[in-house]
């Protein structure tokens, strides 16, 4: 199934914070994708905006994809340890990260020593 990118972006700006979960690389994937469940992680607790906001798009993505979409709740250390998730995933589109700016920019400053990933190294082309 050839999923199009104006299908795929039309589903995800229901919600404005969709622009940081769906990047121009997922569109031009291979006609195979997504081959297996999706899966977003939210980098903070169950039951917030964020992850409320994370289990709408799933349920958005689901019809548009063609497969399931689950939402993965990884709280704690200000996003990082959501942001780690994603960054120690396979580099395939199948893993998305929910999170806000502060997680990518300002942490890297606020937990100098204890960020488990850098932004800029760790990020998928």
């Amino acid at each position: 199934m050839t999923i199009r990118r104006r299908a795929l972006l039309g589903a995800a700006a229901t919600f404005p914070a969709a622009s940081a979960l769906v990047a121009p690389h997922v569109a031009r994937a291979q006609s195979a994708f997504p081959s297996r469940t999706m899966r977003i992680v939210v980098p903070f607790a169950a039951g917030g905006s964020v992850d409320m906001t994370g289990r709408l798009m799933a349920q958005m993505l689901q019809p548009v994809l063609g497969q399931s979409v689950v939402v993965d709740n990884r709280g704690g250390a200000g996003g990082n340890l959501g942001a780690a998730e994603v960054a120690r995933s396979e580099k395939d589109g199948h893993t998305m990260l929910l999170g806000s700016a502060s997680i990518l920019a300002a942490n890297k400053f606020l937990y100098a020593k204890s960020m488990p990933i850098d932004p800029l190294a760790d990020r998928r082309r």
